[in-house]
């Protein structure tokens, strides 16, 4: 009878068996939950964020990554790698600068060329003329026979025909009269008036008249800058062509006004 009373038994132990399996697995599976739930949390992984960074393990982690030889080697390695990176495009950029610096050379260049050029076309054009300063303004006046007036008392024989255009210039000084510019039809009768021009001293009415020649607008400036740093006397135009005599006798042609300051350095210097 003791084999039948152990059958009842053992089923028994076998079912205690299997039910506290199922309770130990459900059990894990709640932890389980619990676990996940609590590591998901918002209010988790605040204190967790809180904790490292107020924890001494991120800056001696932080320490020892940056002493570290390997990290040291690695960040050497890259900036190395971005200077080279730079220098390179920096290279790059200078080769673009020094190009663009030759071609705003040429360009400068070529650009004085035309306004030398320029100059030169409008200097040509007024070749035949001259201008008349200190001529006082009267009503209905006839330049033409003013300008033909003068060269009579010079010594040379104009008509009207003579000229082809003549009239007053504008100019800023309210307080003289304004210039009168003769054209000529003929340069040889440009030239005759112009060397003879001193004759006018000697005529009470003309003593005080100034005959130059019609300059460029350039060559105009360069004039008033010269007159106004060196000595006037030794300033000096032929064909509209600009020209210092300094005070050993020694011609200076004039082109710019670097020219002019050079002149005038040396004037002061000697």
């Amino acid at each position: 009878m003791n084999v039948g009373a152990d059958v009842p038994l053992t089923a028994f132990q076998e079912l205690r068996n299997r039910n506290s399996n199922t309770d130990t697995a459900q059990k894990n599976i709640q932890v389980h939950t619990l676990i996940k739930d609590t590591i998901s949390s918002q209010n988790f992984l605040s204190d967790l964020h809180n904790s490292i960074a107020n924890s001494p393990l991120i800056s001696e982690l932080c320490r020892q990554i940056t002493s570290s030889p390997i990290f040291v080697q690695l960040i050497s390695t890259l900036v190395s790698s971005k200077i080279t990176h730079c220098e390179k495009q920096i290279e790059k950029l200078q080769l673009t600068v020094d190009e663009l610096d030759n071609t705003a050379t040429e360009l400068y260049e070529y650009v004085d060329q035309l306004e030398m050029r320029y100059n030169e076309l409008e200097q040509y054009n007024k070749r035949k003329n001259l201008i008349i300063h200190g001529i006082p303004e009267t009503l209905n006046e006839h330049t033409d026979k003013i300008a033909m007036d003068i060269a009579k008392w010079i010594g040379h024989s104009l008509d009207e025909k003579s000229i082809y255009a003549s009239h007053r210039l504008p100019t800023s000084n309210k307080n003289i009269p304004r210039p009168i510019v003769v054209g000529f039809l003929r340069y040889s009768d440009r030239q005759a008036i112009i060397k003879n021009r001193q004759k006018l001293r000697t005529h009470q009415r003309y003593k005080n008249v100034f005959i130059n020649e019609h300059l460029s607008s350039f060559n105009n400036q360069l004039f008033q800058y010269a007159r106004q740093n060196l000595n006037k006397r030794g300033i000096q135009t032929r064909n509209g062509n600009i020209f210092y005599i300094d005070s050993n006798n020694e011609k200076h042609r004039i082109q710019s006004f670097s020219d002019i300051d050079k002149l005038t350095r040396t004037q002061h210097t000697g």
